[in-house]
C-alpha cells in the first residue's frame, strides 16, 4: 500500500515536468554526440582510452557518486536550520564553518598519507565519513539542537579532507604524464555532473517523500509543515548515505595505486 501511494504521488504531473524531460533528453543526446566525436576524432579532447585504466575509471565513478551524495545530504540543511530550527543566518554561517575547519586542518596530513600509502584507503575512509553524515542526518528531528547539525557538518568536513585530496591524486597520477591536464579537467567535469545530478535527484526524492508523508499528492516541500519537512529531509539523507556506501565500495575496488614519481 505504501509503495502504491508513493507511486501515485510521483505520477502526478507538474507544470515543469515536460521541460525537465526535454532538458534531460537534450543533455543525453548532446553527451552521446560528444562521446561519438571523441571516439572518432583524430585528436580528441578527451582520450576515451583513459577509461581503460582501472584507477582512473573507478576514481571517476566514485567522484560522481560522492558529488551526488554530498548534495543530497547538504542542499536542504540550511533550510532546516533557518526555517525549522529558526536560527539566524549569522549563527547558521557560524555553524557551517565547522566543515571547512576539518577540511583545511586535515588536508595537508591526508596528502602526506597518500604519498606514503596511496589514495585508496584514505579516500575510502573519507567516503565512510560522508555515509555517516547521511545516516546521522536521517535522525535529525524538528526539535533537534544545533550540535546535531554540527555533527553532520563535521563528518562532511572530514569526508571532504580525506576523499578529495586522495581521489584527485589518484585520477591525476593514474594517467600518463601527457594526459594529466585532461585528467584534471575530468575531475571538475565529473564533480560538476555529480552536483547537477544530486540537485535533481535530491529535489525529486524530497518532493516525493514530502507528498508521501503529508498524504497530499500535489504538495510542494515547505518548512511550514516542519514535521513532514524533516521526515522528507531524513529520507533524502538516508538515500544520500546509501549512495555514499556504493561509492565507498567502488573506491575500495580501485586498486592500491600508489602515486607514481613520474
Amino acid at each position: 500500500m505504501k509503495l502504491h501511494a508513493l507511486h501515485r504521488m510521483l505520477a502526478v504531473p507538474q507544470p515543469h515536468d515536460h521541460a525537465r524531460v526535454f532538458l534531460v533528453g537534450a543533455f543525453i543526446v548532446v553527451f552521446i554526440g560528444f562521446l561519438y566525436r571523441e571516439r572518432t576524432a583524430v585528436s580528441p579532447i578527451l582520450d576515451l582510452s583513459l577509461f581503460k585504466i582501472r584507477m582512473f575509471t573507478l576514481s571517476s565513478l566514485a567522484l560522481l557518486l560522492v558529488g551526488v551524495s554530498q548534495v543530497m545530504i547538504g542542499f536542504v540543511l540550511p533550510f532546516y536550520l533557518q526555517d525549522v530550527l529558526h536560527f539566524t543566518p549569522s549563527f547558521i554561517g557560524l555553524l557551517f564553518v565547522s566543515a571547512p575547519i576539518f577540511t583545511v586542518t586535515l588536508s595537508p596530513f591526508v596528502g602526506w598519507a597518500v604519498d606514503k600509502m596511496g589514495p585508496r584507503w584514505p579516500a575510502t575512509v573519507g567516503i565512510l565519513f560522508l555515509a555517516s553524515a547521511g545516516f546521522f542526518g536521517s535522525f535529525l528531528r524538528a526539535d533537534s539542537h544545533w550540535p546535531s547539525a554540527v555533527g553532520v557538518l563535521g563528518l562532511w568536513g572530514l569526508a571532504t579532507a580525506l576523499f578529495f585530496t586522495s581521489n584527485h591524486t589518484a585520477m591525476i597520477n593514474s594517467v600518463p604524464p601527457q594526459h594529466r591536464g585532461v585528467a584534471t579537467g575530468a575531475i571538475y567535469v565529473v564533480f560538476g555532473l555529480g552536483t547537477t545530478f544530486g540537485v535533481s535527484l535530491g529535489t525529486m526524492l524530497l518532493t516525493a517523500a514530502f507528498r508521501y508523508y503529508s498524504g497530499n499528492p500535489a504538495a510542494t516541500p515547505s518548512p511550514a509543515n516542519p514535521v513532514v519537512f524533516v521526515q522528507a529531509m531524513n529520507f533524502s539523507f538516508l538515500v544520500g548515505g546509501s549512495m555514499a556506501l556504493i561509492a565507498m565500495s567502488i573506491s575500495a575496488l580501485r586498486g592500491k595505486g600508489a602515486p607514481s614519481s613520474a
